[in-house]
């Protein structure tokens, strides 16, 4: 019997055919089971095998020399003939049984979910609330908090959640002076510790940012662990600095992240990403002494004059422009030469800008290890050129760039890009990036970028774990992997490649040229090779030829 696009048939038409079949496979499968109660296997030594053939094949025995053959000819072909058509009938019957899996696993899967987190201590299942909780935050780009009601939510699921939830002070930590005074009142209760957020970006007029009398409602200033300020434009910049004028008399002890984002849209033409120096929002915010304060991020937003931060390990600069202007350079100078405890550098700046100058000299930054680049595709490469000349690159670490296309001849202008930010230097002189370590690379949309990619490697001879994230459903990085060897055979330990938008299925060439790569002996150092793709249900083939090459270094994941 076999399975057709109606269901099943009879094998032939004949019922007693089928029935015939389904007997020699039910006492294939009794013999099966008497071998393995005598302690023989499928696998194993010789004297302990089962003879599958004596099995399948009962009393088919090769004729002795001078014997006549034709016999045994007739005997074998209908055994071929018996055993194909058993396999078919097998192969029907795992498939019904993997439909049925299929089926009774979607019908249990709400079931086992609600059972499972019922079965979690407190404990986890508060960590669990947490990270839900986080993605909710992370899932609103807008920065926009007064519809986000995740913490009411889990704490009206039952009993259990509702006293799990109270607990865990870190569900409601977020506070947006947009939420109604009785939720305010909520999270002043259940957590000290809160992250505020003061947000006018969806606001009319500087008027509806008026929220002083919500201000005894919220936690005291000293308690504060992160400050986020975005509003629509300068206008309601000022209200809001003038209300934090009046609220904050003291040291904001226990602020650790400060964030100042001016969302200037395109119809706000004169509105200016500068607070000068005697601006009064300027000295609000040089008013503050934040001892504790770690991170500090600017979007949008050019200080005149340093703030009281000089703890700040964390610097982060996003410059979304409107038209072009020379920025000063100056300025961002004397800014981040006011934090020489500075760890970690991110720079993004996305349209036709740049800069006043080009520092002649990097700043004395001696804690700096890491430097993030955010390239849109509509940057000037001058603006790049002039803010990698603030940086040591001799000294660093760490080395995370990452490009984003932003118009349509992005493409074409990756090349420069990849040489602006990695500039050619003669072997027999120092690359600009020597003692990098760690390196994370992330394209969007760039197809067969790979031969630019070979040069990257070159800049950064020391690189030990390298992570690379391709957007794109063409992952081809076709003669990539001997420049990538060239350059880093001395010390690579791990490499990552994350492609989100492909399957297994779209790399088995690459598949392919790896394991032969690594089956040549390549890269014998390597500690961690990991592979992360979309799900795939047909992923087998390839996983299984790496990890016949790689073993346990192997990490593959969808």
């Amino acid at each position: 019997m076999k399975k057709g696009s109606g269901g099943w048939r009879k094998l032939g038409d004949k019922e007693e055919q089928f029935y015939q079949l389904l007997d020699y496979v039910l006492e294939g499968l009794r013999d099966l089971k008497t071998a393995i109660r005598k302690g023989e296997g499928l696998q194993g030594q010789e004297e302990t095998k089962i003879d599958v053939k004596e099995i399948w094949c009962k009393g088919l025995n090769r004729p002795l020399a001078g014997d006549d053959t034709s016999l045994y000819v007739k005997e074998a072909k209908s055994a071929l003939r018996r055993m194909k058509a058993a396999k078919i009938l097998l192969n029907t019957v795992l498939d019904t049984l993997g439909a049925t899996i299929r089926t009774v696993t979607n019908d249990v899967l709400q079931d086992c979910r609600a059972t499972g987190l019922a079965s979690l201590p407190d404990e986890i299942l508060g960590c669990i609330f947490e990270t839900y909780s986080e993605m909710c935050i992370l899932s609103q780009s807008d920065g926009h908090l007064s519809s986000s009601k995740h913490s009411q939510i889990l704490a009206s699921v039952s009993k259990r959640f509702r006293r799990v939830a109270l607990r865990h002070s870190n569900l409601w930590k977020h506070v947006s002076l947009q939420f109604s005074k009785e939720r305010l009142l909520l999270h002043k209760d259940r957590c000290p510790k809160p992250i505020i957020y003061f947000d006018t970006i969806n606001m009319l007029s500087p008027a509806e940012t008026d929220h002083r009398d919500k201000f005894d409602m919220i936690q005291p200033y000293q308690d504060w662990r992160e400050l986020h300020l975005t509003y629509a434009n300068e206008d309601h910049g000022h209200v809001y600095y003038d209300h934090l004028r009046s609220l904050i008399t003291g040291p904001l002890e226990s602020l650790k992240y400060l964030k100042i984002s001016d969302e200037l849209k395109l119809e706000d033409e004169d509105s200016s990403i500068y607070l000068d120096a005697d601006d009064p929002d300027l000295l609000t915010l040089r008013s503050w002494q934040m001892p504790n304060l770690s991170h500090l991020e600017l979007n949008n937003t050019i200080l005149m004059a340093p703030l009281q931060s000089e703890n700040v390990t964390q610097f982060s600069m996003t410059i979304n422009s409107l038209e072009e202007e020379n920025l000063d350079m100056d300025a961002i100078q004397t800014l981040l030469q006011s934090m020489p405890r500075i760890e970690s550098l991110l720079f993004n700046v996305n349209g036709g800008v740049d800069f006043s100058h080009t520092p002649e000299t990097p700043l004395e930054l001696p804690n700096l290890a890491t430097l993030a680049l955010q390239i849109d595709g509509k940057t000037s490469f001058t603006a790049y050129e002039q803010l990698l000349a603030l940086v040591n690159t001799q000294d660093l670490t760490r080395l995370t760039v990452e490009f984003l296309p932003g118009c349509e001849h992005s493409q074409d202008l990756f090349p420069t890009w990849i040489y602006t930010v990695f500039p050619f230097v003669h072997p027999d002189l120092r690359p600009p990036y020597p003692r990098v370590k760690e390196f994370k690379l992330e394209l969007h949309h760039f197809q067969s970028a790979s031969g630019y990619i070979c040069g990257i490697f070159r800049a950064m001879p020391s690189a030990e774990n390298i992570t690379l994230i391709l957007h794109h459903e063409d992952p081809k990085l076709i003669y990539c992997w001997e420049e990538m060897m060239a350059a880093s055979s001395q010390g690579l330990r791990s490499l990552r490649i994350e492609l989100p938008n492909a399957c297994p299925h779209d790399f088995a060439p690459e598949v392919g040229r790896l394991a032969d790569f690594f089956g040549d002996g390549y890269w014998d150092q390597l500690e961690i090779f990991e592979l992360q793709f979309r799900s795939s249900d047909d992923a087998e083939h390839e996983k299984t030829r790496l990890h016949r090459v790689l073993g346990e270094k192997l990490r593959w994941m969808e």
